[in-house]
């Protein structure tokens, strides 16, 4: 996605906006989609810059769909975020902040926009906070897990 809609914190960090996109399974676990990145096939959370004309929020719902093929419900509120270093050419390395929003998958679609640069699967919670490279961004998926198995 262009990045047409810079957000920096107060101290000068972009952001970018992710999805946590979840669902419960018919025996009532809870699983979470992961996204593999285009350039190292690590384990990600769908996301991007944000859009102008769009909410946080929105923009991740769409990354969603454009990185994993799922839809659903985004909840507006942010369930937390994390700081990550993007390194990209020609620009280098950067500190990012990522400000993640739980979304509630109600379709999984088996044709997307980006399928033939990404894989995607199903996670446990527990599983996906192994998978990825991030000690932060693990965190925040077993942080997320509690709220939804109270809610």
């Amino acid at each position: 996605m262009v990045q047409d809609n810079m957000q920096t914190t107060k101290k000068g960090t972009q952001i970018q906006t992710a999805a946590l996109p979840w669902r419960t399974r018919a025996n009532g676990r809870l699983e979470i989609l992961l996204v593999t990145s285009r350039d190292t096939q690590q384990w990600l959370l769908p996301k991007g810059w944000p859009m102008r004309g769009h909410s946080l929020a929105e923009a991740a719902a769409i990354e969603a769909f454009e990185e994993g093929g799922v839809e659903g419900r985004v909840d507006r509120r942010p369930i937390g975020s994390f700081d990550y270093i993007k390194s990209q050419v020609p620009r280098g390395r950067r500190a990012i902040k990522i400000v993640v929003h739980p979304l509630a998958v109600t379709k999984v679609r088996a044709n997307w926009p980006e399928r033939l640069e990404r894989k995607r699967k199903w996670f446990s919670f527990r599983k996906a906070a192994k998978a990825v490279s991030s000690e932060a961004l693990a965190e925040l998926i077993l942080d997320c897990k509690k709220k939804l198995s109270r809610a």
